[in-house]
């Protein structure tokens, strides 16, 4: 039978291991002390020549995603802290990082985006559900595994329901979030039911980080902060 854990419950067994997000001090002088944070990415839209990443950071910060093959992507936000960094089209499945610069000063985030050639992109975050950014709205967006825990999350209509059934369960009806999104933890669960669209969610066991292809979907494996290994599945949009 499978064991259903409350969405907080969820959050809470995958972050267990994992540390704070990053933070370094920033002293300006003359203005006092200060807290550097990393940037909060917030979209990912197609544009005529490849993608913008959009989202906030301190004003007149200097924004850069870096990729594990030397890949970095920057832009200096603008005095409202916003920041857009262009990317090209054709630069392939990325598995970025995002930092945030100013002065000698930096800060890390924990989070990773994830932009693959397929039009698949998403936030994969620490201690949270991945947060789909795909402009295309999904009954099921993800599906996080730590090797002990899954999560599953998507999206409804602000303000709904989803019925959401494991294994061929009773369906669960889980309420969404202002943005219409919901989630929900579980031990384990290969056959899910959202509404009335079924999914099959692959095995994401193993150690190398990086994307492939399976079933109707993406797995991507990646090391968060600290060590170990997380997993997601993001299924393909109908």
């Amino acid at each position: 039978m499978i064991k259903r854990l409350c969405p907080v419950l969820a959050a809470a067994v995958l972050c267990g291991c994992s540390p704070e997000p990053s933070q370094e001090r920033l002293v300006e002088t003359g203005q006092g002390d200060a807290w550097l944070q990393p940037p909060a990415v917030e979209q990912v839209a197609r544009t005529p020549s490849g993608l913008s990443v959009s989202g906030v950071t301190g004003p007149g910060a200097r924004v850069v995603l870096r990729g594990g093959e030397g890949q970095a992507f920057a832009a200096t936000a603008a005095p409202s802290g916003r920041f857009d960094i262009r990317l090209n089209a054709g630069e392939g499945d990325l598995i970025l990082t995002p930092e945030v610069q100013h002065g000698q000063a930096r800060a890390i985030s924990p989070d990773r985006l994830v932009i693959l050639s397929s039009g698949t992109t998403a936030l994969l975050r620490v201690g949270d559900a991945t947060r789909r950014l795909d402009e295309v709205r999904g009954e099921l967006d993800a599906v996080d595994w730590d090797g002990r825990l899954m999560v599953l999350s998507g999206r409804v209509q602000p303000g709904g329901q989803a019925a959401v059934s494991l294994d061929g369960a009773a369906p669960t009806m889980l309420p969404s979030d202002a943005e219409g999104r919901w989630s929900l933890g579980a031990t384990t669960a290969r056959e899910v039911r959202v509404d009335k669209r079924a999914y099959r969610v692959p095995l994401m066991a193993g150690d190398a980080p990086g994307v492939e292809r399976s079933g109707d979907g993406w797995i991507v494996r990646w090391s968060p902060p600290g060590g170990g290994r997380q997993a997601v599945w993001l299924p393909d949009r109908s």
